[in-house]
C-alpha cells in the first residue's frame, strides 16, 4: 500500500477515543440527509426547521454510527447536534475536518522547536555513523530533549517517530524518511525447488501422524552468536542487523548506507569478536535453549557428540517421571551429523545417539533431505524467533556482554516465547508444512 493510501486510510478510519472517524462522520451526515428527505417537506428551508420538525432525527442517526474506542459505542445526541451545527456553518466542511478555531485537544506537545530539532539531528547523526536510529538509541543520544518535564519520563515512541517521519532525510529535505523495505532477498533456484519437492514427496507416505511427531520428535541444532568485543564491531553488527524495513528517504533507497550491511559481521568471528555456541531444544510444546561449553568445537562430529549429551540431560530434567519421553532426534543436514557428499550419518553422531538412548529420525542416511529447508523444519522457525528477539534486546554497550550474560538473555527470551507464543501449535505443524511444501511444488512456504 502506498504512503498516500496509508495516509488516506488513517484519516478515514481512525480517530481519537470517543470521537467519530471520517467514515462515521460521512455516514452521520448522509443519514441525516436521508432522514430529512423522508420526514421534512422540501419546501421548508433548513434554517426554519424547528426542534419539533427534527424530533427523532438525532436518535435515528445516533444508533447507526459509532465512535472510536473499545466496543461498539454510539455518540451522544448532544455531540451529534454540535457536529451537525458545525457542518451547517462551514461551507467547506469535509469528513475529518477540524474546527479551524478550536484549540488542539490534549496537552501541548513536548517535541517542539529546539527539542524537535535535537531529536531529528540525533537520528540523522546515528544513521551517518551506521547505527540504526531506534527509540532507545535516540533517547541515549539526547535524553534532555525527549524528556517530558511534567513526568520526568521520555515521551511516547510515537512522538519520536513522528519527528523522524517529518524532519529526517538522507539527501533532500523534501524527501523525508519513511519506514520502508530494504532491497534484498534470495530466491530458490529451480534445482533447489526440485530437491525440496522430491524430499517432501518422500516424507508424506511415512505412517506418522501429527500426534506421533508431537510426542516423539526432539528438534535441535548447533547455533551460535558472535559477540562484539569493541564498539567498532558492535556498530558493524548493528548495520548488519538492519531488518526488512528501515528509516529511508525514497530518493536514497538504493544508497549503500540504506541497504543491509554485511551479514558476515553477525556470522564470522575474528579479531574483536567472540563466538558463543548454543542449541535450541524443541519438543512437546516447549522451547528450551542449552548453552554449549566454552571451547565447543562447532559443527563437527565432536560437536554433535557434545550436543547429544546436552540434549539427553535437558530431556532428563524436563521429563522426570514421564513413562515415554520423546527420544527421536531431527536435525538438518549439517556438518557433524551427516557426511555431506553421501548423506550417511557420521560415526561419532551415530554412536552419541546410541550412548544417550536417542534415535535419529532419518536413520543411517538422510536420503533426499536437502540443505535448504529452513522454512519447513520446526527448530529453524524457533531459531528465527530467537534471533529476531535477540537483535531487539542487544544491550547498548554490546561489547561488554559476557557469555554468561548472553546465556541469561537467551533463556529469558525463550521463557517469554513459551508464555506468549503458540509453541504448542509449532510442535504440531510438521505434517501441515510437508503438505504445503508439496502443494507449492517445492517453493518457499508462504507464512
Amino acid at each position: 500500500m502506498s504512503d498516500a493510501q496509508q495516509a488516506m486510510q488513517r484519516f478515514w478510519l481512525t480517530a481519537r477515543k470517543g470521537t467519530m472517524c471520517g467514515r462515521e462522520q460521512a455516514r452521520a451526515w448522509a443519514l441525516r440527509e436521508a432522514w430529512l428527505d423522508q420526514h421534512v417537506e422540501r419546501k421548508v428551508a433548513r434554517a426554519k426547521l424547528t426542534r419539533k420538525d427534527l424530533y427523532g432525527m438525532l436518535e435515528f442517526v445516533r444508533k447507526r454510527v459509532f465512535v472510536a474506542g473499545q466496543g461498539k459505542a454510539h455518540p451522544t445526541g448532544a455531540s451529534l447536534a454540535a457536529f451537525f451545527l458545525k457542518v451547517d456553518r462551514d461551507p467547506s466542511w469535509f469528513p475529518g475536518r477540524k474546527d479551524p478555531g478550536a484549540a488542539t485537544p490534549g496537552p501541548a506537545p513536548v517535541l517542539t522547536g529546539v527539542k524537535r530539532r535535537a531529536v531529528a539531528e540525533a537520528a540523522m547523526a546515528l544513521k551517518r555513523r551506521k547505527v540504526e536510529p531506534t527509540y532507545a538509541s535516540i533517547i541515549a543520544q539526547c535524553p534532555n530533549a525527549v524528556t517530558n518535564p511534567k513526568t520526568d519520563a521520555p515521551v511516547h515512541p510515537n512522538r519520536v517517530y513522528k519527528v523522524i517521519r517529518e524532519d529526517c532525510y538522507d539527501n533532500d529535505p523534501s524527501s523525508p524518511w519513511r519506514h520502508q523495505g530494504r532491497v534484498a532477498k534470495k530466491a530458490l533456484t529451480t534445482e533447489a525447488m526440485r530437491r525440496r519437492l522430491d524430499w517432501g514427496k518422500s516424507m508424506q507416505p511415512l505412517p506418522h501422524t501429527e500426534a506421533w511427531y508431537y510426542h516423539n520428535l526432539v528438534w535441535t541444532d548447533i547455533c551460535n552468536s558472535v559477540l562484539p568485543r569493541s564498539a567498532k564491531k558492535a556498530n558493524e553488527q548493528a548495520l548488519a542487523r538492519k531488518g526488512g524495513k528501515g528509516w529511508i528517504s525514497s530518493d536514497s533507497k538504493y544508497h549503500a548506507d540504506n541497504m543491509r550491511g554485511d551479514t558476515n559481521a553477525l556470522k564470522l568471528s575474528g579479531a574483536g569478536t567472540e563466538r558463543v555456541y548454543w542449541a535450541p531444544i524443541l519438543s512437546r510444546g516447549k522451547l528450551h535453549v542449552e548453552m554449549l561449553p566454552h571451547g565447543f568445537p562447532g559443527e563437527t562430529e565432536q560437536g554433535a557428540v557434545i550436543l547429544m549429551q546436552k540434549v539427553r540431560s535437558a530431556l532428563n530434567v524436563r521429563f522426570q517421571g514421564v513413562a515415554k519421553p520423546p527420544n527421536v532426534i531431527f536435525v538438518d543436514r549439517g556438518n557433524g551429523f551427516y557426511v555431506q557428499t553421501t548423506g550417511d550419518v557420521t560415526p561419532a553422531y551415530k554412536a552419541a545417539l546410541r550412548d544417550n538412548g536417542l534415535r535419529n529420525y532419518m536413520g543411517d542416511n538422510c536420503g533426499l533431505q536437502p540443505g535448504q529447508l529452513g522454512d519447513v523444519l520446526l527448530h529453524e522457525t524457533a531459531v528465527a524467533w530467537v534471533r529476531r528477539r535477540e537483535r531487539q534486546t542487544v544491550p547498548t554497550r554490546a561489547w561488554e556482554e559476557t557469555r554468561e550474560d548472553l546465556g541469561h538473555r537467551l533463556k529469558e527470551i525463550v521463557n517469554e516465547f513459551n508464555i506468549k507464543y503458540d509453541v504448542e501449535a509449532l510442535c504440531r505443524a510438521f505434517p501441515h508444512r510437508l503438505q504445503k511444501l508439496v502443494d507449492g511444488k517445492g517453493n518457499k512456504l508462504k507464512t
